[in-house]
Order: structure tokens, then sequence, then C-alpha cells
């Protein structure tokens, strides 16, 4: 799994994120790295122009905004109202005491 895990994040080239590795736009490196993939090009258009029969300056794909691979639900206003980037707010603390529930859970050993 291991290595596995090591291919998809630092070897493999995912259209997802623009041909990059997960590694290099985890690490800031993917603005860099598209950089060189354009002088890569152009430096062999120069050098083999029958491979590449257009006239057309190869695209590098752009990272996306964002890359999800499960994208979160969408948040309700009441979900947003209520939460913080800590966590939901505990709203006990408006409720009578009697209302409340546990701070902490309880737990019973048979």
């Amino acid at each position: 799994m291991a290595d596995f895990v090591e291919d998809y994040n630092h070897t493999h080239h995912h259209s997802g994120i623009g041909l990059k590795t997960p590694a290099e736009v985890h690490y800031g490196l993917a603005a860099e790295k598209m950089l060189e993939r354009a002088a890569t090009l152009a430096a062999a258009r120069v050098i083999n122009p029958e491979r590449l029969n257009t006239d057309q300056t190869p695209k590098i794909l752009a990272l996306p905004e964002n890359a999800w691979i499960n994208r979160p639900a969408e948040r309700t206003t009441n979900e947003l109202a209520t939460s913080t980037p800590n966590g939901p707010i505990r709203l006990d603390k408006f409720r009578p005491e009697s209302q409340r529930m546990s701070k902490s859970p309880v737990f019973s050993i048979l």
C-alpha cells in the first residue's frame, strides 16, 4: 500500500489537477512545473517540429480552483450560522438548565 500511495502522490500526473502530482500542488510547486513544462515543449518543437504538427503552442493545463475526491455536502444557511472554524457552536447554553444535554457522555460498566 505504501508503494501505491507514494506513486499516487509523487509520480502519477492527475488530469483533474492540470497533469500535476498531488505533491507538486500541495507543496506549491505547480506554477514552477507549468513553466518547466512549457519550456520543455517549446524546446521539443524547435528540435522536432514534425512531431508537433500544428503551429499552435501546446496547452498547459491550468490548476482548477478546487479539486475534490469526495466533495463536501453544501451547508445550509442554518449550519453556516451555527458553526465556527473550530466546529459547531453548542446551542445548549441557550436552553433552560433542565433541557440541556450532558456535556460529557455517560458510560456504565456492567
